[in-house]
């Protein structure tokens, strides 16, 4: 179907919608707020955000709504210092240093229910990602940077929505144009009159078809919460999280002689129609909040998860000229989290100092295992064109598909934190903590000839500090220092199969925080950071340990009401970076730059509303080359994009979402590991959404 019919076609459709309305009753959309990016609060401190040495980039839910993003990472993206580097869960770059699955949190706990898939955006309440200090308080993760997802809670006010989505590729660099399908809904209230028992159910059925042959994903996340309040100084809540994906996924792209220039269609997919995939996981959490005297009060917090994820593909191994050499991978990954974290936080007097005080502990087991159930070697008989692949059924019996290693990983992790925020007068304060780690872990790594076992106990202190300073009423400046530590390092080998040792972090930052009374708002925060033991790939694909990285630059974020219809947000992130001691065998990646950190990125987002019923906007994202090999052999291009949005009120209960993604078909590359692991983005994409409130 041409691109224009299918255009027309969504037109008309919406046509017939917003015609009766004209006549009918009007109401009006629920106003946009927009606030400073750096202006959100942890919820682990009674401090004000004003009087923190921290930086907590924070995504409302209203501003989640406005953009109409695709996915949690799309709108993650339009933050400064960080951005989508792939597609799962953890995909993310934050100030040039990669997120591991531990620093992408669900309400300050680790995630993990989700891996190749994200938590559905009907789901959340708001994102904060909080740098430097501000990630001390969820574990000793890196300082680039902690990603936490809050999400919806119970509330006594009766509440329903209904969301159907749907999408098209409109693009001829895809021959696929039924995009995605979604259903979801959320439904909260009070379960007595008294409003003492709450609850909230939220699910999210999708059905997708990625722009590459033969991708395709569906699966379902279902959420219900069950809150009690048996008086005013106590609550607990339970929250259960059931998910389940099948998936096709589409390989990478792939650019001989690392140039970017002869990489194939972005609909090229090497893996073929055996790849095939499953993703599913179950959780439970349990809440404590209680009140306590003098302005204190604890909260407790348990979760446990567990998630189990397959795949079998035909992988990408290497590329030559014109030839893709593949081979057979079959893996079965189980993962456990059992963590409980509990913590106090008031206030208390020392003559005329005032403290803000934070003081926890908390406890974590973690088991990972990686059963490679069949492991092939090259295999000149999967080999596929790369600009033309032909796939026919391959029987596994014929091809070099040995098992490989189970690999099981397990960690305790006992901590204690605390954290103090001194009020030294009414412009100045003093944030002073720390975190220590007691950490036993275990390696069993099992092979068809042999097992080898390995255990160590290891300990880690990070502390950070920092100075808060109201230089006027409307300007703010900060400085604070933090270090970190990042154990899942451990997860990786060497060439030898020897495990890494973790990769430790410090980071300087200062800032200054503008909230002028003219409708504007603005942030400016300068890093410098340093790390030791940073884990990349190199050309080879095997993981290697750098000796020492430095990531330094600047984050700008300006949210301005220009008047009482138009609203512009924007940010700015410059970022310079550089390996100072290379692969601690050869040195091999001395003086290159970090993977996917272009220097000057940028993203605007301005919002129009027309009418008291009609709201119309625009987002645009650019940024300049990047590399996407360590090696810094593989160039990928500079790129801006450009997307519309729009939200029509058809009556009191529905609204209409209407987007166009990628307005010009832009072809471009978001991100890499190397010349055989090439992200596309998205070509020009048509979504609809419809919103039924009752």
């Amino acid at each position: 179907m041409p691109a224009v019919f299918r255009l027309s076609l969504l037109t008309l459709c919406c046509h017939r919608f917003l015609v009766p309305v004209q006549a009918a009753e009007q109401t009006t959309l629920d106003t946009l707020h927009v606030v400073a990016q750096s202006t959100g609060n942890t919820s682990k401190t009674s401090a004000a955000p004003d009087q923190q040495s921290i930086t907590i980039d924070q995504l409302s839910q209203s501003q989640i709504h406005a953009a109409e993003p695709q996915s949690l990472s799309d709108a993650v993206s339009l933050l400064p210092g960080i951005q989508a580097t792939g597609t799962n869960s953890y995909s993310y770059t934050s100030r040039g240093f990669a997120l591991s699955r531990d620093s992408v949190k669900i309400d300050g706990m680790n995630a993990w229910v989700l891996k190749d898939n994200q938590i559905p955006l009907i789901a959340i309440d708001h994102v904060d990602v909080l740098k430097g200090a501000g990630s001390m308080l969820y574990g000793g993760q890196p300082v680039g940077g902690t990603l936490n997802v809050v999400t919806k809670k119970p509330q006594a006010k009766s509440y329903h929505v209904v969301e159907i989505e749907g999408g098209s590729y409109a693009s001829p660099q895809t021959s696929r144009w039924v995009g995605g399908r979604r259903m979801a809904f959320d439904s909260t209230g009070a379960l007595n009159d008294q409003q003492t028992l709450l609850y909230r159910i939220i699910g999210d059925y999708k059905g997708q078809s990625g722009f590459a042959e033969q991708q395709n994903n569906h699966g379902f996340y279902l959420t219900p919460m069950l809150s009690w309040q048996p008086d005013d100084r106590q609550s607990f809540t339970a929250q259960f999280e059931l998910t389940r994906y099948r998936y096709n996924d589409a390989s990478a792209l792939v650019a001989p002689e690392n140039n970017i220039d002869r990489v194939a269609s972005i609909s090229t997919n090497y893996y073929g129609p055996q790849n095939q995939a499953t993703d599913q996981g179950v959780s439970a959490t349990l809440t404590y909040q209680r009140k306590l005297p003098n302005t204190w009060q604890n909260t407790t917090r348990w979760r446990s998860v567990w998630h189990r994820d397959e795949r079998a593909n035909f992988d990408v191994s290497s590329v030559s000229q014109s030839w893709v050499t593949r081979r057979y991978r079959h893996v079965l990954n189980h993962q456990t989290n059992h963590q409980v974290d509990s913590y106090f936080t008031g206030q208390w007097q020392s003559g005329s100092i005032e403290h803000f005080m934070t003081l926890g502990g908390s406890y974590a087991h973690t088991r990972n295992d990686f059963n490679r159930l069949s492991w092939g070697k090259n295999d000149h008989a999967l080999n596929v064109s790369v600009y033309s692949p032909q796939f026919s059924h391959v029987d596994i019996a014929n091809i070099s598909h040995p098992s490989g290693s189970d690999r099981v990983f397990s960690y305790d992790t006992y901590s204690l934190y605390a954290q103090d925020v001194l009020a030294l007068s009414e412009k100045l304060n003093l944030q002073v903590g720390g975190r220590i780690d007691w950490q036993h872990r275990e390696l069993d790594i099992i092979t068809h000839s042999q097992s080898a076992y390995s255990a160590a106990f290891r300990h880690y202190w990070v502390p950070n500090a920092g100075i808060s300073y109201q230089i006027n009423p409307s300007l703010r400046w900060h400085v604070g220092y933090s270090q970190s530590y990042q154990s899942s390092s451990l997860q990786n080998s060497d060439v030898s199969g020897q495990s890494f040792e973790p990769t430790r972090g410090i980071q300087y930052e200062t800032g200054l925080h503008f909230t002028p009374n003219q409708p504007w708002s603005g942030d400016l925060n300068l890093f410098h950071i340093i790390k030791k033991n940073v884990i990349v790939q190199n050309s080879s694909g095997d993981d290697v340990a750098l000796g020492r990285v430095r990531s330094q630059g600047a984050e700008l974020s300006v949210v301005l009401q220009a008047n009482a219809a138009l609203n512009i947000i924007a940010a700015y992130t410059y970022l310079d970076t550089k390996v100072l001691e290379g692969d601690q065998s050869s040195q091999s990646n001395t003086g290159n730059a970090f993977i996917n950190a272009p220097h000057h990125r940028i993203s605007v987002q301005s919002y129009y509303q027309a009418t008291p019923v009609l709201r119309v906007g625009a987002i645009v994202r650019a940024q300049t080359s990047s590399f996407g090999s360590s090696d810094n052999q593989l160039i990928l291009p500079g790129f801006a994009t450009v997307d519309l949005t729009s939200r029509y009120q058809l009556n009191a209960k529905t609204t209409l979402d209407l987007s166009v993604k990628n307005v010009f078909d832009k072809t471009y590359y978001s991100s890499a590991k190397s010349a055989i692991a090439i992200n596309a983005g998205e070509p020009r994409y048509l979504q609809a959404k419809l919103r039924y409130l009752f």
